[in-house]
């Protein structure tokens, strides 16, 4: 499933107040001007980007057929220029609605926009009328009418502890939700709405990637990837909720990466309970024991998978990045390395893994993670001792599924930050 990219209003522009006459007698019909034009952009939205327009209602909270956690996005300043003298005219929108039982939250997206929030129910459909007063100047203020139907949630969620997720099987070697004739985990929902395993969880934001790509959230020793993909939601603006430190309850469906569990789409992610988790562990030291020879299921079962993590490194070298169809395709010259996923060899206690770039951390190279990253890789000599934290990852051969991936038995560390990248030990 794809999810659709946050896409702000046309209407969040540079504001500056009402120009001309400054709202004296004799410029209203400018300042009408203005509201009218103001009227024809999107000042409400589904999720930032689906236009909500004027006595046209709309249902919101399905996707494909099924839940999907919608949000409203109101536009409250838009800039006008006039087009024949150059004067601009800012247009307020004042917002009014019932803060209804539904109503989970109503918090700023940015400086120019509101998110309003819902509790979507599972048994019945639900109403939100909604106005905007749109004012300039001495102008007479016009009013706009909007109105949205909230679907039913239609999709349940059984609750799981992070812990819980990576439980083993009474065999010992699968994880305890996953089909083992399949590979791949056992829907839990009507396969005429929702063909897939959704749970729900809660645990400590311990990171989130500044595109907005994944994040990462703790409970005591364990650690749950979120994923968002090409919808780079992961953010405060979509789910405000999301803030390192906080605590969050999650409402997801369960997959994998290379037999790397990760959530592969988010419904929710609200304010979470903190009662309810223990504190993550940190940045625990790992010894060459701690993943030798383990399986995916087996790392997963003691906290090694996703979690978060501290070695001390032999660096080997062997840099490999993505070239063409080949995933590990050797690097020869390392100042050729690309900002885009790589890879380098070390041993831990003589057992080797790969410590990994990813390239959601500094993606457009503006954080200085790649280029010192990368300039470290050309310094390193076989045999350098190199301390290294991050998150551990299961690396297996197949994208898709765990069942081709049951004979793989390799790990890598993900560093997060500069400073995950040390000196000697």
């Amino acid at each position: 499933m794809k999810k659709t990219l946050l896409l702000l209003p046309l209407a969040a522009m540079l504001l500056t107040g009402c120009g001309g006459s400054g709202g004296k007698k004799g410029a209203g019909s400018k300042e009408e001007q203005a509201i009218e034009k103001a009227k024809t952009y999107d000042l409400a939205t589904v999720n930032g980007s689906g236009a909500i327009f004027e006595n046209d209602p709309v249902n919101i909270g399905w996707e494909s057929g099924h839940y999907h956690n919608d949000f409203l996005c109101l536009t409250n300043q838009v800039n006008i220029t006039d087009k024949d003298t150059g004067t601009k005219y800012t247009v307020n929108v004042a917002w009014e609605y019932e803060r209804t039982s539904f109503v989970q939250q109503v918090l700023p997206v940015d400086d120019n926009h509101t998110g309003i929030y819902f509790t979507y129910d599972e048994n019945k459909t639900q109403d939100f009328p909604f106005k905007a007063t749109l004012t300039c100047g001495s102008a007479a203020a016009v009013d706009m009418n909007f109105k949205v139907q909230l679907q039913t949630k239609n999709v349940k969620f059984d609750h799981y502890s992070i812990q819980e997720l990576y439980a083993l099987s009474e065999g010992g070697d699968e994880f305890n939700l996953v089909d083992p004739e399949t590979g791949y985990y056992k829907a839990n929902n009507d396969p005429n709405i929702m063909k897939y395993a959704c749970v729900s969880t809660e645990g400590k934001v311990l990171y989130v990637s500044p595109d907005g790509n994944w994040a990462l959230i703790g409970d005591g020793d364990y650690t749950l990837e979120l994923y968002a993909g090409g919808a780079l939601d992961l953010k405060p603006s979509r789910y405000p909720a999301l803030k390192v430190g906080e605590v969050v309850y999650v409402e997801t469906e369960l997959g994998s990466y290379y037999g790397n569990l990760q959530v592969n789409f988010i419904f929710d992610i609200v304010a979470g309970d903190a009662s309810k988790i223990s504190e993550p562990t940190g940045y625990k030291p790992m010894i060459g024991t701690d993943f030798s020879g383990k399986h995916y299921y087996e790392g997963g079962a003691v906290g090694l998978m996703n979690g978060m993590r501290e070695i001390n490194a032999v660096y080997v070298g062997n840099p490999q990045q993505k070239s063409g169809d080949d995933e590990k395709a050797p690097v020869t010259d390392v100042s050729k390395i690309r900002n885009y996923r790589f890879t380098v060899e070390v041993t831990v206690d003589g057992v080797s893994m790969r410590v990994a770039y990813d390239y959601h951390i500094d993606v457009k190279g503006e954080l200085g993670f790649f280029d010192a990253f990368k300039a470290k890789v050309g310094t390193w000599q076989a045999g350098d001792h190199i301390k290294f934290k991050g998150t551990v990852r299961f690396v297996g051969d197949t994208a898709n599924g765990y069942k081709d991936n049951r004979d793989a038995t390799d790990w890598s560390i993900v560093p997060l930050e500069t400073s995950h990248i040390s000196g000697s030990w």
